[in-house]
C-alpha cells in the first residue's frame, strides 16, 4: 500500500528479511478522519479514484458498494450498477471454493463462467431505433425471446402491441406477467402472427396474477403440464417447440410478492429438477432484486446456478418514482454459449422495462409448412360445383376412346383447382391484422412519447433520481393522453364498422366476434396424396 513507508527486501546471501526505511515516502491519510493510516489498520479503497479511508470510518460517510466493489459517493454517480457474480468469481480466483458453480466437469467450468460473465457485462439498454439497427443482420437461425410484466392487459396491451409493431424483428417467443387475464379471455388479446397460451389466474385475485406466452406461428408447440402451475407462491407456464431439429422449451414465470419466499424456492427447485436437457429459456418476474447482496439473492442463485441456468440480464429492469432501480426481471437459459445479445428496451409501458435475448442455435427450422395455411376451400357449395364440373368433363372425356389414367388425373386436378383452390392461401385468425385501427398518426405519437421519455430520463442521476420534474410531468401527461387516444381510435373504428353494416346482422355479428376474438375458423383439414399437399 502507498501508506506504508517501509520495504522488506531479502538480505543478500543470508535468506533473511531486513527492514529498510524510505524517508521520502509520506504516509497516506484517511479521506474522512484525516488521520494517518498505519500498518495493520483495516482500510477501504474506492475502486475508481483510489481514495483510501479507515474501514471504521465508512459508517460516517457515503461509500457505496456496487458489483461487490467499493466506490466513494462522487465516483458512484458515474457507475451503472450491474449484476455479475461470475466476474467477481473470476477476478478473485476463488471459483473452486464456491458451491454455486458446481459442474460435473471441473475442467470445463472456467470457460462456462467466462461466457456467462461476458453476457452479463455486454447486457445493454436499447431504444427501438438502436435495437432495429443491430437486428438488421439477424439470420434465420436466431431464436429470440421478449418478456414484460405488462401490469394488466386491459390497461396496457394495446400500447404494448403498438410498441411491438415498431420492432422490425419478429420475436420467436413473447412472455407476459401480471396479465390479469384467464385463458377464456386470452383470445381478446391477440398479436399478429402469434399463437397465445394463457395460464389460469390465481383464484379470487383480480390483480397481480396471470402469465402468458405468445409463440410465433412458424413454430409448433405443446404445453408442458408437469412444469405449468398456478399457486400462491409461483405461477408458471411452459411449452416445448417441436418442429425444429432440436426441441426448445420456453417458459414464463411470475413470483407474487405476497407469497412465501421459501415455498417459492421449493417450487422453483421442483421445476428445475424436471427441466429437459435440450435448450431451455425461462423468462420471468422473480421479484428478487439481484442488484442487492443478501441471503435471498444467494438462495436464488443456489438453485439456478447449480442447475447450469445462466441469468442473461444484469442491469435494472424496474423503476418507479421515489424508489430505487432494481433488477427483478430476467431470462434464464442453459444455452449461454449461443447467446448473441441481451438487454432491456427503454420504451416503457409499465414500471417494468421489456427485456430480451437473441441466440444463434445454428440449426434451421423444419421445412414442414405451417399447419395454419389453407390451400383449398372445401365448402359445401365448392364441393357441389366440383362434382358438377367433373361430371361434365368426364362425359366429354368418355365420349371417344377409353381415356388413359393420366388424362383422368389431369382432368380431376383441373376441376379441383378451378372450383376449390384459393388464389391466395388463407390463414387462421392469428394471421389477421389485429390492430386495424392503428394509423400513422398514432405511430408518430408513440415516437413522440418515446422522445419525451428519453429527454426526461437523461436528466436523472443518482443524486437526482427523479430528474427534471417539468420534463417528467410533460412525459406523463402525454402518455396519459396517448392512452386515451388509442382507446378512442379503437372504439371509433369498430363503431363506424357497425354503423356501416347497419341492417346486416351477419356482418354486424362478424364485427362483434372480431372484437371478442371469436372469429370463425374456416380452415379445413389438409390432405396428402403421394406426399403432395392438396
Amino acid at each position: 500500500s502507498s501508506g506504508i513507508n517501509a520495504e522488506w527486501p531479502l538480505r543478500p546471501g543470508t535468506g533473511r528479511l531486513t527492514l529498510i526505511m524510505i524517508p521520502n515516502l509520506v504516509k497516506e491519510k484517511c479521506g474522512i478522519c484525516q488521520k494517518y493510516i498505519n500498518i495493520g489498520q483495516s482500510i477501504t479503497e474506492c475502486f475508481s479514484c483510489e481514495k483510501i479511508v479507515h474501514t471504521k470510518c465508512i459508517k460516517d460517510t457515503s461509500f457505496v458498494r456496487i458489483d461487490s466493489l467499493n466506490y466513494c459517493l462522487s465516483c458512484s454517480q458515474s457507475v451503472e450498477q450491474r449484476y455479475n457474480p461470475y466476474k467477481l468469481l473470476l477476478d478473485s480466483h476463488t471459483r473452486q471454493d464456491d458451491p454455486r458453480f458446481y459442474d460435473d466437469d471441473p475442467d470445463a467450468l472456467p470457460d462456462s463462467i467466462s461466457q456467462c460473465s461476458n453476457i452479463l457485462q455486454q447486457c445493454k439498454s436499447f431504444n427501438t431505433a438502436q435495437l432495429n439497427e443491430i437486428l438488421k443482420n439477424a439470420n434465420t437461425n436466431t431464436f429470440s425471446s421478449l418478456f414484460l410484466n405488462i401490469d394488466g392487459n386491459q390497461s396496457n396491451f394495446d400500447e404494448f402491441a403498438i410498441s411491438l409493431s415498431q420492432i422490425t424483428h419478429p420475436f420467436s417467443a413473447i412472455g407476459l406477467a401480471e396479465t390479469n387475464t384467464c385463458p377464456s379471455l386470452g383470445h381478446l388479446y391477440q398479436i399478429t402472427n402469434y399463437t397465445s397460451y394463457y395460464q389460469e389466474v390465481y383464484p379470487d385475485k383480480r390483480k397481480g396474477t396471470g402469465v402468458a406466452l405468445y409463440l410465433h406461428n412458424t413454430y409448433n408447440a405443446s404445453v408442458v403440464n408437469s412444469l405449468s402451475d398456478t399457486t400462491e407462491h409461483l405461477e408458471s407456464l411452459f411449452v416445448t417447440i417441436t418442429n425444429t431439429e432440436k426441441p426448445i422449451t420456453v417458459g414464463v414465470m411470475y413470483r407474487p410478492p405476497n407469497g412465501t419466499y421459501t415455498d417459492f424456492l421449493a417450487e422453483l427447485d421442483r421445476i428445475k429438477e424436471q427441466l429437459p436437457k435440450h435448450p431451455v429459456y425461462i423468462m420471468g418476474d422473480f421479484n428478487i432484486d439481484l442488484l442487492l447482496e443478501n441471503s435471498d439473492v444467494r438462495k436464488f442463485e443456489d438453485i439456478i446456478l447449480t442447475s447450469s441456468l445462466c441469468p442473461l440480464i444484469s442491469i435494472h429492469t424496474h423503476e418507479r418514482a421515489h424508489t430505487k432501480k432494481s433488477c427483478i426481471d430476467n431470462i434464464l437459459t442453459n444455452n449461454e454459449e449461443n447467446v448473441i445479445q441481451s438487454g432491456t428496451i427503454t420504451d416503457r409501458i409499465s414500471d417494468h422495462l421489456p427485456i430480451f435475448q437473441f441466440s444463434d442455435h445454428s440449426f434451421n427450422q423444419s421445412s414442414t409448412p405451417p399447419k395454419h395455411i389453407q390451400y383449398y376451400d372445401y365448402s359445401k357449395s365448392n364441393v357441389e360445383k366440383f362434382v358438377e364440373d367433373l361430371k361434365i368433363e368426364l362425359e366429354e372425356l368418355n365420349s371417344g376412346e377409353q381415356p388413359e389414367f393420366p388424362k383422368f388425373i389431369a382432368t380431376y386436378s383441373s376441376c379441383l383447382d378451378k372450383t376449390c383452390k384459393l388464389t391466395v392461401p388463407k390463414t387462421s385468425k392469428r394471421n389477421q391484422d389485429n390492430n386495424p385501427w392503428f394509423c400513422p398518426s398514432i405511430a408518430n405519437s408513440v415516437e413522440t412519447k418515446r422522445r419525451l421519455y428519453d429527454g426526461w430520463n437523461k436528466t436523472r442521476t443518482k443524486v437526482n433520481p427523479h430528474g427534471d420534474l417539468k420534463r417528467h410531468a410533460e412525459y406523463s401527461s402525454y402518455r396519459y393522453k396517448l392512452k386515451k387516444i388509442i382507446k378512442y381510435a379503437k372504439s371509433r373504428y369498430y363503431c363506424n364498422k357497425i354503423t356501416e353494416h347497419e341492417g346486416n346482422s351477419k356482418a354486424t355479428w362478424k364485427i362483434i366476434n372480431q372484437l371478442r376474438g371469436k372469429n370463425m375458423r374456416s380452415m379445413k383439414p389438409q390432405f396428402l396424396i403421394n406426399d403432395t399437399r392438396i
